[in-house]
């Protein structure tokens, strides 16, 4: 199994971006379809997983508001 197909980079402003490794074309398209929704649906559930994270906080921000 090779390890890197894509790299995610973020810069600081946060702006995200990727980059293919050179060897992930050279695979059949197929396989890169594959690999793709499976990251696909890695990073959705991550995101969704954070966007949980983010509306907690924002909760707790609101609830430490309305005390004051």
């Amino acid at each position: 199994m090779k390890k890197i197909g894509i790299k995610l980079l973020h810069d600081d402003e946060a702006e995200g971006s990727i980059k293919i490794a050179p060897g992930f074309t050279d695979n059949s398209i197929i396989f890169q379809l594959d690999s793709l929704q499976d990251w696909i649906g890695d990073l959705q559930t991550l995101y969704n997983s954070k966007m949980d994270e983010f509306k907690e906080y924002a909760e707790s921000l609101n609830k430490n508001n309305e005390g004051n």
